[in-house]
């Protein structure tokens, strides 16, 4: 096959063709549908992927779930939603990272509060060793900190 040529690159030379299958192949990642719909705020749409049966614990590039992008943008109704349908608020990303943990980036202490209800694993430790409490000390969130604390938290 000959192609246009690009222009030299480190020691080989690329094609047209070859850059547009490589990009072909890094741009067609399909997200799951309710991960998007949850980090996109589309309620309606995750009821209505959870009333057809869709997995709730999806998971998205990088290994997040719905559950996860719902914390990071703090849609309450979306994370009671998910947690209805049972999904894991203990389920970690390919970075270790929980819910809780999103949310104590985050900054939501009413997300906290649920995933505690929930039975979230405080002493859950992403893959560089940090916590929920230790994210929420760095970030200077006491309000969470001290939940956090309080259902036996430590860094």
């Amino acid at each position: 096959m000959t192609g246009k040529r690009m222009p030299y690159v480190g020691s080989c030379t690329v094609t047209a063709a070859m850059a547009a299958l490589f990009m072909l192949s890094v741009c067609t990642f399909q997200e799951d549908p309710l991960v998007r719909a949850a980090k996109d705020g589309r309620t309606r749409e995750v009821a209505r992927l959870l009333a057809d049966g869709h997995l709730v614990d999806a998971r998205g590039k990088n290994q997040d779930t719905a559950l996860m992008w719902a914390a990071f943008h703090g849609r309450k109704k979306i994370v009671e939603m998910l947690l209805e349908q049972g999904a894991d608020v203990n389920a970690k990303n390919d970075k270790g990272w929980t819910a809780v943990m999103v949310a104590a980036e985050q900054g939501y202490p009413d997300l906290i509060k649920i995933f505690l209800d929930r039975g979230a694993d405080v002493t859950a430790r992403e893959t560089e060793g940090k916590s929920a409490l230790g994210i929420a000390r760095r970030l200077g969130r006491s309000d969470i900190e001290k939940l956090l604390v309080e259902s036996g938290a430590t860094e």
